[in-house]
């Protein structure tokens, strides 16, 4: 499920705070997003970092565990909420010129979830005209730009699955592998690395869905040569294994019967 067409399960909760430690750790089981009203905030997934800055947007995934070493200081809103289906896009941050529309939607939200006879139906349609907003920006905002990397995207799409995809990727683009690693996040939010494995995964859970093909089948399938390290990039990516995504796949599917 892409964030375009998520579909919320629940809305835990609306905050607005004001940061006055500068570092700390951070972890969460929820997805995030928010709006960041003043000052800066740093957060390092380990494989991936952003910096959140005055009148920035941003979505935070579920599925990146969300435990992080953080550097902030002034106000956000942000709303935290759960799906019935996994997030597929990846986490984002963007600056944004014009706040006006989603801060007056979120403190909308904010106030509906203050109160207790706002219906479930309302909360959900503010909610959703939020996340309409986000995907516009999101959408507008890693429009390829350069042909280099578009081209390269391209190239991945139809290659993850080959052992050396990456470095011929970088080839096809011309440039230096930490030149291409940098421009390539900048512009799609991700980086190279990240996305290969992202693909891998969303064909693996595909293959995963069907009940014949087994799981050491399915592995070098998804590009992975190694079954043991295929399983454990699963579970970083979802939380489970291979066989259990499948369990709980088959154990949903009889439940809906």
């Amino acid at each position: 499920m892409e964030f375009s067409n998520l579909k919320v399960k629940n809305i835990d909760f609306v905050v607005r705070y004001k940061a006055t430690v500068k570092k700390f750790s951070s972890s969460n089981n929820q997805h995030i997003i928010g709006l960041k009203l003043s000052g800066r905030a740093f957060h390092d997934f380990g494989f991936q970092s952003f910096t959140i800055e005055e009148n920035c947007i941003y979505f935070l995934n579920q599925r990146e565990k969300y435990n992080v070493e953080m550097e902030e200081f002034g106000e956000v809103i942000s709303v935290h909420f759960t799906t019935y289906e996994p997030i597929e896009t990846n986490s984002f941050c963007i600056k944004i010129r014009d706040r006006k529309e989603i801060l007056r939607l979120l403190e909308k939200l904010e106030l509906q979830t203050a109160l207790s006879d706002e219906s479930e139906n309302q909360l959900l349609s503010t909610f959703y005209k939020i996340c309409g907003e986000f995907d516009k920006l999101r959408k507008k905002s890693y429009t390829g730009k350069d042909k280099r990397l578009t081209d390269a995207k391209e190239f991945i799409d139809l290659h993850y699955k080959e052992e050396n995809c990456f470095f011929e990727t970088v080839n096809l683009s011309g440039m230096s592998q930490r030149h291409f690693g940098e421009i390539f996040k900048k512009q799609f939010g991700i980086t190279p690395y990240r996305y290969i494995v992202s693909k891998k995964i969303e064909l693996a859970k595909k293959l995963l869905k069907t009940q014949n093909i087994s799981v050491t089948d399915i592995c070098p399938l998804c590009g992975f040569g190694d079954i043991y390290y295929f399983s454990k990039v699963f579970k970083t990516e979802t939380g489970v294994t291979p066989t259990q995504y499948r369990k709980n796949f088959k154990n949903v599917g009889k439940k809906t019967e």
